[in-house]
């Protein structure tokens, strides 16, 4: 019997020793159960900041776009597109007529030095015409040349600055046609 005894303790150790761990396994488990429900209720929580801030972004965004629509629009209203065209052709005008007046400047320079040097041979000529008072007519003729071309540059230049003015008219009566709009 003594071995039934020592087998009786054993078996109860071991049933005790099973107890433990089953009761071990059980708190595990438990714990386990605790903590899988705690991380699903973090990932929900997580899930839901993150639809809600989905939706903040979402009427953000559409405001956003709102506002820059209504600013895009009070920009255009205020910049008023025919006057920004017209600027333009007034810019452009400006642009033609100082190159005008720069090249008739040049022009004028020009003349200007010209007319000197017929001056200079001139008062040459008439320094020979003062020492030899016998000309010839060819040389008579050749004076007279020389005063007709010395006029006809001035008139020149008045006729080329009528003809670009009527010109330039006729480019603005044609820009005047196109009209663009946006």
């Amino acid at each position: 019997m003594s071995l039934d005894e020592n087998t009786k303790g054993f078996m109860k150790e071991i049933i005790e020793f099973i107890s433990l761990i089953r009761a071990s396994e059980k708190e595990r488990y438990e714990l386990q159960k605790k903590f899988m429900e705690d991380t699903i209720k973090a990932i929900r929580d997580i899930s839901e900041s993150i639809k809600a801030s989905t939706e903040y972004m979402r009427t953000s965004i559409e405001k956003l776009k709102e506002t820059l629509s209504t600013g895009i629009n009070n920009i255009r209203k205020e910049m008023n597109l025919d006057s920004i065209i017209e600027a333009k052709k007034a810019l452009g005008e400006t642009i033609d007529i100082l190159q005008r007046e720069t090249q008739l400047f040049e022009f004028k320079q020009t003349i200007h030095e010209i007319r000197s040097s017929l001056e200079n041979i001139q008062q040459k000529n008439l320094q020979k015409q003062s020492k030899n008072p016998q000309l010839t007519a060819s040389e008579n003729d050749f004076l007279e040349n020389e005063k007709i071309q010395e006029e006809s540059p001035i008139e020149r230049v008045s006729d080329l600055e009528k003809e670009e003015h009527v010109k330039k008219k006729k480019d603005v009566k044609k820009d005047e046609k196109f009209h663009i709009e946006f």
